[in-house]
């Protein structure tokens, strides 16, 4: 599913959503990382001699944190996208705090996929550009399913080096 936004002085943008596997994804590592911190604070003051333990009121973060995650980041991933433009690649981002930004293709001197041991797991993928600008100029999209980061990775390319098609 795609939506699209108009401004004044821009066409009209096709957002492309991100894949319906990263929220799962995310929640999934946001399990793991609870899980080893419950295994890690007793693991550590049991290492460090001190017995006094962790206070029950610590331990109830852990589960409120992941009460907080399950609510906030299906919204968050449903507002992120990413829209192809003749000459950049926009991406927008957040929930409380919007987020937009438009990187040049003019500008991108590479591109590359990345997948995470869990990204593997859900079938996903991350695509970064890297521009001239160091830093600030550069792109992550996280969340992409595998063949749209490809598709997405091959479009870049051939923007950059001059081969353009009509069927964006």
């Amino acid at each position: 599913m795609t939506d699209t936004e108009s401004n004044f002085d821009q066409p009209v943008l096709t957002w492309q959503p991100l894949s319906s596997k990263f929220v799962p994804r995310l929640l999934t590592g946001q399990v793991l990382t609870v899980l080893a911190v419950a295994v890690a604070f007793p693991l550590g003051t049991a290492l460090i001699g001190r017995s006094e333990g962790i206070p029950a009121w610590a331990w109830a973060l852990l589960p409120a944190y992941l009460a907080v995650q399950l609510a906030v980041l299906p919204a968050a991933i449903r507002r992120a996208g990413y829209a192809r433009r003749e000459d950049d690649l926009q991406f927008r981002k957040g929930l409380f705090v919007h987020r937009r930004k438009a990187v040049p293709l003019r500008r991108v001197q590479h591109v590359e996929t990345f997948r995470s041991p869990l990204d593997r797991v859900f079938g996903l993928s991350t695509l970064r550009l890297y521009t001239a600008a160091a830093g600030s100029g550069n792109l992550t999209i996280e969340g992409l399913d595998v063949a749209d980061a490809d598709a997405l990775r091959q479009w870049v390319v051939d923007r950059v080096r001059g081969e353009t098609d009509s069927d964006e």
